[in-house]
């Protein structure tokens, strides 16, 4: 059963450098507006995130569990 998440709307301003952490094709040049939503899966506490575009085009998705020793999460393009 999953809960309804919370939206964040983020705002990358300029004269910010540019951080790749994955590879520099996921990298934009301009200011974008984003919205980061998070949701809680089941009993284990397993969170899924959405980061969205304006459009509510959907860039990437993150994985993982509250309870995860490792805190190891799983990100996938959009």
């Amino acid at each position: 059963m999953e809960a309804s998440g919370s939206e964040l709307p983020l705002e990358v301003a300029e004269g910010f450098s540019k951080i790749s952490v994955v590879d520099d094709s996921f990298c934009v040049t301009s200011p974008t507006e984003i919205t980061v939503r998070k949701k809680y899966c089941g009993v284990l506490l397993k969170q899924r995130y959405k980061v969205l575009d304006v459009n509510g085009n959907v860039l990437f998705e993150v994985d993982g569990s509250s309870l995860d020793v490792r805190k190891k999460r799983m990100m996938r393009d959009g």
